[in-house]
Parts: C-alpha cells; sequence; structure tokens
C-alpha cells in the first residue's frame, strides 16, 4: 500500500500471491497465472538439500549437548545441591562445603547448570541460586525423575547393540539398580493417589474380608505396601524375580510395619504354590514388560481360587511370542 510505512518482504509478498490463488474466481483470466507464480515463489523458498542437513546437524547437536546436562542435573539432584540452593544463594565454593562435594567440580557444575537457566548466576556477588520455576520443579517429588531415569538407562549402549543384533533383550536384572528406585519413584505419585479407587468392587470386597492377593512383578513393593496398609486383613503377597528389588521391598514392609505383607523372589511364571491358591492375582504396569506373558497369564490363572480374579495395570502385551 502506498501508505505503508515500510515496504513489503519478499516472504509477505509470496503470502499475498498465495492467498490471491486461492480466493480469485475461476473465471478471472489472470488465476493461472497467479497461481503459477505462487508455485514457483513457493519452490524457490523451499531449504535446499545442503541447508536440511545443516539443520539436521545444529538439531543433533543441541540434542547431544542437552543429553549431557540431563546428566548433569540427575547428579546434582543425587548430590543434594538443588536442595543445597533452597532458599538461598551461594557461590560454588560455599555450595561445595555445604554438600560435602569438591570445589573444582561444583564449579564446573554450577557453570553448567547456570548456562542453561537451571541456576540463575549474580555476577556483582559470584552467587548461584534457584529460579523461582526451578524451585517448584525441585520441590515436587517427581519434578527431575526424568533425568535420573534417562541418566540411570546410560552405559546400556554394548548391550543394546547386541540386544538389537540377536533379538535377545536385556534383562531387568541387568539395568542399572538406579533405574529400579527410579521407576518406583515415577509411578508413585499415581499409585498413592489412584491405585485404590481404580481396584474393581469385587478386588476391594475380597481383600476385605481377608482374601490373598498375588502381587506379580512387584518390583520394590510400592503396590503391596499401599495394598497392605489399606486392607489389613488381607494377605498380600509381591513377586519378582529380581532379588534385589525384592529385599528394597522388605526393607520397606519392615519399616511399616506391614505383618499382612510379605514378598519372594520368584518369576511370573512360576510364582506360589499350588497348593496356597489366590484370590486375586495382580500384574501392575509389568505385564506388557515381561518376555513370558502369556506364560504368565497361564500361570496367574492357575493360581486363582474358583470365581476369583486376574487384574492388569497396564498395557497388554502388544506382541505374540514365537
Amino acid at each position: 500500500h502506498p501508505s505503508a510505512a515500510s515496504p513489503l518482504t519478499g516472504e509477505a509478498v509470496l503470502v499475498l500471491v498465495a492467498l490471491a490463488a486461492c480466493v480469485l474466481p475461476h473465471t478471472c483470466p489472470c488465476k493461472k497465472a497467479v497461481q503459477e507464480l505462487s508455485a514457483c515463489s513457493m519452490a524457490e523458498l523451499a531449504p535446499s538439500l545442503e541447508e536440511q542437513a545443516a539443520d539436521l546437524k545444529k538439531d543433533l547437536e543441541g540434542k547431544g549437548v542437552a543429553a549431557l546436562h540431563i546428566n548433569l542435573i540427575a547428579i546434582g539432584e543425587a548430590l543434594g545441591l538443588f536442595e543445597a540452593l533452597r532458599g538461598t544463594a551461594l557461590t560454588s565454593k560455599q555450595l561445595a562445603e555445604k554438600a560435602d562435594c569438591n570445589a573444582r567440580y561444583i564449579k564446573e557444575w554450577t557453570l553448567g547448570m547456570a548456562a542453561i537457566k537451571m541456576l540463575a548466576y549474580d555476577e556483582a556477588t559470584d552467587t548461584f541460586s534457584l529460579p523461582p520455576h526451578v524451585k517448584l520443579v525441585v520441590e515436587d517429588p517427581v519434578g527431575l525423575v526424568w533425568p535420573a531415569i534417562a541418566t540411570s538407562l546410560m552405559g546400556m549402549y554394548d548391550k543394546l547393540v547386541h540386544a538389537y543384533k540377536t533379538g535377545e533383550g536385556i534383562p531387568w536384572s541387568d539395568q542399572s539398580p538406579l533405574l529400579m528406585t527410579n521407576t518406583c519413584r515415577f509411578f508413585k505419585p499415581f499409585y498413592e493417589g489412584m491405585l485404590l479407587s481404580i481396584l474393581p468392587t469385587e478386588v476391594k470386597l475380597k481383600l476385605s474380608a481377608g482374601g490373598r492377593l498375588a502381587d506379580v512383578g512387584c518390583g520394590q513393593g510400592l503396590t503391596c505396601q499401599i495394598l497392605g496398609d489399606a486392607y489389613p486383613a488381607a494377605q498380600i503377597v509381591g513377586y519378582d524375580y529380581h532379588a534385589p528389588s525384592i529385599e528394597v521391598a522388605k526393607e520397606e514392609a519392615a519399616k511399616r510395619k506391614l505383618a499382612n505383607v510379605s514378598f519372594e523372589t520368584a518369576g511370573a511364571d512360576n510364582f506360589g504354590t499350588d497348593s496356597e491358591p489366590f484370590d486375586v492375582v495382580c500384574f501392575f504396569d509389568c505385564f506388557h514388560d515381561m518376555a513370558v506373558a502369556s506364560k504368565a497369564a497361564q500361570r496367574a490363572f492357575q493360581m486363582l481360587r474358583p470365581g476369583s480374579s486376574v487384574a492388569d495395570s497396564g498395557n497388554l502385551a502388544s506382541m505374540v511370542e514365537l
């Protein structure tokens, strides 16, 4: 427009041409010419293969750097560095002393965290602090769980390459112990807030009447503890083939003084004894991960009293076992 404060950019002109190509009536003699002009102009704007490759390389570089920062975030949580900065600003040396860590390493950590805005830096006082929005995430029990989970999966490269070549998979027992702990941590808010409400009515009635429940693939026993606490008359038995997780489960149940909760190391396809059937067999967010899902289902039905129930919370196994 003649009265415009500044001329239209090339991109703006192309947009107008494209709009004109859309709105001009079919009878207009200019329509075909405008459509051809629009198509040619848009083709000229499309990035070249070299430009697309350059953009991809830059994107991959950013993702790689982000992966390194994820590791540092998890380390910071594990060492209590974020916790030490709650409500205060500290120099890197003061933070190292407060967290009982090496000052040189903590200096690099604080600078890295400031670079990605996880920490705020005050140049005048040479101190670091938690920005308000980061503080909210740090105070959330699962706010930093994904960096912790991602870090616990690092070091699996060789095993993953082997698994992709052979199809053998990676047993849960070959994972880092941190993965077990952080998986439990990830599910904890959901189970504590929702588990009891999603139980089928028939399951609640059987547990209230003192029934026996098997929690197969119980991990560190969080669901068993919740059920045992809610239904003191019931007998809750947790099974997992990962012995270290079962030991953690036993310790936690002992701390909570849950006499009606017990744990045994056993696989999903051979848990329990035929002479002691269950009123309920449960799989909480684990059935879809089992290498022997069909065998686990068969064993579950073998271990049930007549008229009893199998409950699965999670995705059904999506592949047929060969």
